[in-house]
């Protein structure tokens, strides 16, 4: 794996803005724990409008195939939105199972873009 490739890639996605789409899909976690149909779809297409403006949805394939290795894909760009959407679809009849699912999925995105940045942060030193 190219050093540098790999550096700019941690680069990209520690700089990219995390906190507001954590928030979001929080708040879809909160929404659909309430029944808030409305709310549910409104947020949704808030994080697809994050997801879609994400660096890596413009990354060559060998820089996706570096964000695969390290084991980033499915927490930017349009496959994190395509994640979201998976956990949204694939137990849509189990509210609880939804929920379970994307509070784990969020759970493992905060903590890789903590490693990412502290990674990113390490190299910089």
């Amino acid at each position: 794996m190219d050093a540098s490739k790999l550096k700019n890639i941690l680069a990209d996605l520690a700089g990219e803005e995390t906190i507001s789409i954590n928030s979001k899909i929080s708040e879809l976690i909160a929404f659909i724990t309430s029944n808030q149909s409305n709310e549910i779809t409104a947020t949704i297409k808030e994080i697809s409008k994050h997801f879609d403006i994400s660096v890596s949805n413009y990354y060559s394939p060998s820089n996706k195939k570096i964000l695969e290795v390290i084991g980033g894909l499915d927490y930017f760009g349009i496959e994190a939105y395509n994640k979201i959407t998976l956990i949204l679809n694939q137990n849509s009849y189990n509210v609880q199972m939804v929920i379970a699912d994307l509070q784990k999925y969020l759970d493992q995105r905060i903590e890789f873009v903590k490693l990412i940045t502290a990674t990113n942060d390490n190299l910089e030193n």
